[in-house]
């Protein structure tokens, strides 16, 4: 029964991504490999739920194989060699990805494991919970047919985050952080077993034997889920933040900034939707580390390797936050809001609006987003020069003159422009 439900699932996926499946299924079927779609989709289509991650699990080499299928598909290989897994970047940009099925073992707890080839049993054992251990068969003779090893269905049913043997935190504590993800997410409850092994992982402060680059990664994963306070809050309770620093905490105030954030968030997206790319897991970390020392900040953005556009927003909040929202409580022309904000991430602004519950330095930003900061000229390069604007700094600067006149209503159409140009180089030749 399972089985069939399934695979009506698999029949009702979008055509384009079951396009991809019977590819694949048709070159394994001719080299005599089985394969399977792993992950979350096999999780998600027994939920009912829309997600079209495609990963593929082969028992064979993996690279091998996605060398014939990139050719098949005109698809760019990306490859792995490590692990002996590929990524396929289709024409449209859509990646699939592809593992070797194989086992691994766990040398020291915290570090990565070693691996070697196995099967499809093998390599969904080393999964981290029960409902992400399932796979799909997409060989013709088996199409649709669920691989449930570990009782994923029952899980799901019940509701439970299960990990699939007890040494499972100690070989890779980040699961605890995934743990908590997959049931603030999923909305599920962790396994009483589960939740014990977590506890005698945290007596024996299992995180802090994992490198500081994996937990900055699950750290920035757990700030990017929906309701990142749900998130922290729950590993809080469970576990503890000490594995992030010492001083860091959950408190009251803490939790009304994430709010506040999450509020923020969705204001602004819902008026520029256009700006979804923005990283919005920064300003909730901004928000965590709040309470530690600037020399502190700075130390635990090296340990945990943050790349340089990371280490720069943040610290820059840390900065100018206080001196901004003073002098945006003041009265200023807009091309002075532009001139104190335009320097600034949207991360960093937003941030600005969240922390403060002053109504003119919300007014303020707010006029800068939806206004200002939307300022374009209509005179371009070649017309500057073409009035004897000459190149070097001087240009900047008479660009940034036409910019803050026309930001201040000064300057309205394109012969305004010229014309202030015109006068600027009478007055400055």
């Amino acid at each position: 029964m399972k089985m069939e439900m399934l695979k009506i699932r698999l029949e009702k996926l979008p055509k384009e991504i079951l396009y991809i499946i019977h590819m694949v299924a048709n070159l394994a079927d001719r080299q005599g490999i089985k394969a399977y779609v792993v992950g979350g989709l096999a999780r998600d289509l027994v939920l009912g739920k829309e997600n079209y991650d495609l990963d593929f699990v082969l028992e064979t080499d993996a690279i091998d194989f996605s060398e014939k299928l990139s050719n098949i598909l005109s698809a760019k290989i990306i490859k792995h060699q490590n692990f002996r897994t590929a990524t396929l970047v289709l024409p449209n940009n859509f990646k699939v990805d592809f593992a070797t099925a194989r086992s691994e073992y766990y040398e020291t707890p915290g570090i990565l494991p070693k691996v070697k080839p196995g099967t499809i049993q093998d390599d969904l054992f080393r999964r981290d919970f029960s409902i992400n251990a399932m796979a799909i068969q997409i060989n013709k003779r088996d199409f649709a047919k669920l691989l449930d090893f570990f009782n994923g269905i029952d899980d799901l049913g019940e509701r439970y985050i299960r990990v699939l043997h007890n040494l499972s935190f100690l070989d890779d504590p980040t699961r605890i952080l995934r743990a908590v993800r997959f049931q603030q997410r999923l909305g599920f409850r962790i396994e009483p077993h589960t939740l014990l092994l977590i506890k005698q992982a945290k007596r024996l402060k299992i995180l802090k034997k994992v490198s500081k680059h994996r937990l900055r990664d699950e750290i920035i994963l757990m700030l990017k889920e929906e309701d990142p306070l749900r998130v922290i809050r729950c590993i809080s309770r469970i576990y503890g933040l000490d594995f992030i620093h010492p001083r860091i905490s959950l408190n009251k105030k803490t939790a009304a900034t994430f709010k506040r954030i999450k509020s923020t968030l969705n204001w602004f997206l819902g008026q520029h939707p256009g700006k979804r790319m923005l990283d919005s897991w920064l300003m909730y970390f901004c928000c965590l580390v709040d309470g530690l020392s600037s020399q502190e900040l700075v130390r635990l953005l090296e340990e945990f390797g943050f790349s340089n556009g990371q280490c720069k927003r943040i610290l820059s909040y840390r900065k100018f936050s206080p001196k901004l929202i003073k002098r945006l409580n003041k009265r200023l022309r807009p091309s002075q809001i532009f001139g104190l904000l335009e320097p600034l991430s949207y991360e960093v602004i937003l941030l600005l609006v969240a922390q403060t519950k002053d109504v003119k330095v919300k007014k303020n930003i707010q006029n800068f987003l939806d206004k200002y900061n939307s300022t374009r000229l209509f005179v371009s390069g070649n017309e500057l020069k073409g009035l004897g604007v000459s190149s070097g700094p001087s240009f900047k600067k008479i660009l940034d003159k036409i910019l803050n006149a026309k930001i201040d209503g000064r300057v309205k159409n394109r012969q305004d422009e010229l014309d202030f140009v015109k006068r600027l180089v009478r007055t400055n030749p």
